[in-house]
């Protein structure tokens, strides 16, 4: 299967990966050719990276760390949703690397279907990203999952150079998709879903 790869052409935007600008169904499209970025495709090989951040989590209260809160219910549902229409569309991974926080861990869990190989945990996913950290990931097929505002500062970083030179938001459970070689030259950013897009 040839997959179309996305670039961005202009200015990067302020994205938010809430706002659908694609008509075509996710699971119908079989490549990347709904997403919220004004794009051009172009191909290209490289690693396959897919940063995703954590399903819905309890919300914030005084008598619980906020590393410890846990997916709810619905959180567990959509993003089981989300993990199957991934799966349907050929996505499998090598690896997954996942944050400690309690709730990018039982992410990293759900995922579990469409990887075969080890579930890694790392502090580097619970801060602000570095691009040493992701120079250094094995497989050709790796999902990361961690936090706002880090993951989408993290698809600034790998596809402009800059962590700041967009403004990427994503939704929880949202996926970014770039392919490229992390830290030789800036990535392809290929994907970027909100759960709205993937449930479709």
């Amino acid at each position: 299967m040839v997959r179309a790869i996305q670039r961005i052409v202009a200015t990067p935007p302020t994205t938010d990966v809430s706002v659908v600008t694609f008509d075509q169904p996710f699971r119908e499209s079989r490549h990347a050719g709904e997403c919220d970025i004004s794009v051009v495709l172009l191909y290209t090989s490289g690693v396959d990276l897919y940063l995703i951040r954590h399903a819905i989590a309890e919300e914030r209260r005084l008598d619980l760390d906020d590393v410890d809160r846990e997916l709810t219910d619905e959180g567990r549902g959509r993003f089981q949703a989300i993990v199957s229409a991934l799966g349907d569309v050929g996505i499998r991974f090598d690896r997954i690397y996942h944050s400690p926080w309690t709730r990018a861990v039982q992410t990293g869990e759900l995922l579990a279907p469409i990887s075969h190989g080890p579930s890694i945990s790392t502090e580097e996913l619970a801060t602000s990203p570095e691009l040493d950290f992701f120079t250094k990931l094995d497989g050709n097929s790796v999902a990361c999952v961690g936090h706002e505002p880090w993951m989408g500062e993290a698809v600034s970083l790998l596809a402009f150079g800059d962590a700041r030179a967009a403004e990427i938001r994503m939704k929880k459970g949202g996926v970014a998709w770039l392919r490229g070689w992390p830290g030789d030259e800036v990535m392809e950013l290929r994907g970027l879903w909100s759960p709205k897009i993937l449930l479709r």
